[in-house]
């Protein structure tokens, strides 16, 4: 098995089923079947309310025609699924109508591209399991140390793993019919173009990496394309929004930057570097606590601080906002809060 894989493998139950059982018996896999089920409540979702239901029985006289196995390699585990059609009735069956079946159909065809996959894992599992999105286009060159686990779900089994792996094979486990492509490289001059244009180009990109001059890079390439750019920061809620794609000349990063000379800057300098990030983030915005961290960042801290539960967070946030533009909602770019130290002050010492 190659120790990178992250897409299942389809077989059509009816039509493949001899590949299928060479499978079983070369790898022995641990088999899931709940085909029976899925189709049962195939028929309570999409039957719901109608004056005469069919039965199961009815709608598919011919149940395998409706199957598919599919193999996680990774995991050595086969599992028995009902086609992609009705895959999709069932999944998003519990959105309803907090989405809306149009909204759905749109969400299906949209790109959105993650950059960076610490924060950006939890943004892309969420957008997966609400199924908001149809293609997600993933980039991080880092692979997961222990340090990142508190606030990266996943498994100690992981470690050593790309990010962009680990992420893909928790999509596919979820979803095995979303299309994810990934940049195990992370992006760079020579790849900017493709990861926002290739496969019909992406129509969000969530920007959450580390990289100063990757933000930058970033959006002056979304701002050519019109693309609109989000970002989660995961201290006091605080989510920014650049909607190029209806305001194309707005400066990036809300023009916090836009007075600075930024090629007499050293980006590989930390006093430089410090200096812009203050720009982008100045430290009256900052909470109490990241503020303490910051001071110490190098001395008794390694790096910026991030907590699950913000993170958890961002992720609700960046994909109501994915929804929301792809829905045509009217959301103006700019900085917005979602701060529980502000909401709970008067109850809790922060």
């Amino acid at each position: 098995m190659e120790s990178h894989s992250y897409r299942p493998l389809l077989f059509d139950a009816e039509s493949e089923s001899e590949k299928v059982t060479g499978l079983i018996q070369d790898q022995s896999p641990t088999i899931v079947d709940t085909f029976k089920d899925q189709i049962q409540e195939y028929v309570r979702v999409a039957e719901l309310g109608k004056e005469n239901p069919k039965s199961a029985e009815e709608l598919f006289p011919e149940p395998e025609s409706k199957a598919n196995w599919v193999y996680y390699p990774w995991k050595n585990t086969l599992v028995k699924l009902v086609k992609e059609d009705l895959f999709k009735v069932i999944r998003t069956s519990r959105n309803k109508l907090k989405i809306t079946e149009e909204e759905q159909r749109l969400y299906e065809k949209a790109t959105v591209g993650v950059v960076g996959l610490s924060v950006g894992n939890a943004i892309s599992v969420a957008l997966a399991m609400e199924r908001a999105i149809g293609t997600l286009v993933l980039a991080d060159f880092d692979s997961l140390e222990l340090s990142n686990m508190n606030r990266l779900k996943t498994s100690v089994c992981d470690l050593g793993l790309p990010k962009s792996i680990i992420t893909a094979r928790q999509i596919s486990e979820i979803d095995p019919y979303l299309r994810v492509i990934l940049y195990k490289e992370g992006i760079t001059e020579q790849n900017i173009e493709s990861f926002l244009s290739e496969n019909g180009g992406i129509d969000i990109l969530v920007e959450v990496c580390d990289g100063l001059k990757l933000k930058l890079d970033l959006r002056n390439a979304a701002k050519a394309k019109g693309i609109p750019v989000l970002m989660d920061t995961n201290d006091r809620g605080m989510f920014d929004v650049e909607r190029f794609d209806i305001g194309p000349e707005r400066p990036i990063l809300h023009g916090m930057i836009e007075d600075l000379d930024l090629k007499s800057l050293n980006l590989k300098d930390m006093n430089d570097v410090l200096h812009i990030v203050q720009r982008i983030v100045p430290v009256e915005t900052m909470s109490d606590r990241l503020k303490l961290s910051m001071s110490e960042v190098g001395k008794k801290v390694v790096s910026w601080p991030q907590l699950a539960g913000d993170v958890m967070l961002g992720s609700a946030g960046i994909a109501f906002l994915v929804r929301a533009i792809l829905s045509k909602k009217e959301i103006s770019s700019g900085r917005y809060f979602i701060d529980f130290e502000q909401q709970f002050r008067n109850q809790v010492d922060v």
